[in-house]
């Protein structure tokens, strides 16, 4: 079944460039932000270049949870719904409540914790898909489109990080949970 999700936008205009960014959050998205505000902004633009970027989702997973769910900065569902998880959750019991989640209220999750395929599924059109992983090689692509550098300013070692965290059986777990994501850019992890 195909996860529909009203996705992030965020516009760009300037005089070289003309593009729309699919914001995925915990994928570099505050440094792509930075970027695109720093070129200024310029005339409307029709036919824009779409793109998004996503990042492997068990680190993606691990930076959600250490900077949202362990200090309390975000609730675990969509505001206006009862968030009845405690801030102390353990990662374990994490990962099993995102897998148990009932299929029929995933829209309900925010965006930090849900698979990146599910906000990317409903984006009518869609140039181009960027790995954080590969962020300085990827985003020659835009460079050549008019866009300016990034300076990746928050990044982790996410890898390492997760293949810390995680033991074998949440690993599996959160690997199911992800699976979409890891089907959908094969190429770009492992």
């Amino acid at each position: 079944m195909e996860k529909l999700r009203n996705y992030p936008l965020y516009r760009h205009r300037c005089s070289r460039a003309c593009v729309e960014y699919i914001l995925i959050p915990k994928s570099a998205s505050n440094s792509i932000r930075r970027a695109l505000n720093s070129g200024g902004i310029g005339t409307p633009c029709y036919n824009p270049f779409v793109f998004s970027f996503v990042r492997h989702p068990l680190a993606r997973l691990i930076s959600a949870y250490v900077e949202k769910v362990q200090t309390g900065k975000t609730k675990i569902l969509m505001p206006k719904h009862t968030d009845a998880l405690p801030t102390n959750i353990s990662l374990p019991n994490f990962v099993d409540f995102l897998v148990n989640f009932e299929d029929n209220n995933k829209e309900l999750l925010n965006d930090h914790f849900c698979p990146q395929s599910w906000i990317l599924n409903n984006v009518p059109k869609l140039d181009f898909v960027g790995c954080v992983e590969n962020m300085e090689e990827d985003w020659k692509v835009l460079q050549e489109r008019g866009l300016p550098n990034i300076q990746h300013k928050h990044k982790t070692e996410g890898i390492q990080k997760w293949q810390q965290m995680l033991d074998k059986e949440t690993e599996a777990k959160a690997r199911e949970y992800y699976r979409d994501d890891f089907e959908k850019w094969p190429n770009f992890w492992e």
